[in-house]
């Protein structure tokens, strides 16, 4: 099937290595996986580098457009939607990502009824970054209606990844009581893990 093939292209191509015409015609050709990398590469064409974080390994791996003045930035959105239309994880959450920040936009105006979606799409397909991401919104009630209980959820799947900022917003959540009920030693645990893996609160 399409996955099972897609899964072994990633590991049997080395796309970083791939000259840009080559990886823009497997692009064309459909090849998700293909379209999520050179709409990263498309990113990468502004004067700045996409903001990049790892959660969990090389298949966390999530790549943000930068805020490039050219029509690059557009491109990479358009190549991030092809794929993620076609079930990348990845893909979904950039393309997510994208319009959250604006940063696919000359305006630069966030789009949060846009990315959502695709941001949701990301989480319930495993990537931590994003299960963090809707997890806050659900719980700031921003963009989306205010959903402790979901939030929770969002947030331990995250955290369960070793998400660092999602230990500390679960541990949060027990602290203050949001969708569950206060328990100020879970809380001071979560915000212990938290700290060891390396978040600093206001990050």
């Amino acid at each position: 099937g399409r996955t099972s093939s897609a899964r072994h292209s990633r590991h049997a191509v080395d796309w970083d290595a791939l000259d840009e015409d080559s990886l823009e015609a497997r692009a064309r050709a459909g090849d998700p996986e293909a379209q999520y990398q050179f709409g990263n590469r498309m990113a990468q064409k502004g004067a700045n580098p996409p903001g990049t974080e790892q959660t969990g390994g090389s298949a966390s791996r999530t790549v943000s457009v930068s805020s490039n003045e050219d029509g690059s930035k557009a491109a990479a959105l358009r190549w991030w939607l092809l794929a993620a239309r076609q079930g990348h994880a990845l893909a979904q959450f950039a393309a997510g990502d994208a319009y959250m920040t604006g940063a696919a936009f000359r305006h630069g105006r966030s789009d949060l009824r846009s990315g959502f979606p695709w941001m949701l799409l990301a989480a319930q397909n495993h990537v931590a970054e994003a299960e963090l991401r809707v997890g806050e919104m659900m719980l700031a009630g921003q963009g989306v209606i205010q959903d402790e209980d979901s939030a929770v959820e969002w947030l331990q799947r995250a955290s369960e990844r070793g998400h660092p900022k999602a230990l500390y917003l679960l541990g949060t959540c027990y602290q203050e009581g949001l969708g569950v009920d206060e328990d100020e030693q879970k809380a001071m645990t979560l915000f212990d893990r938290a700290t060891h893996a390396g978040y600093e609160p206001g990050t």
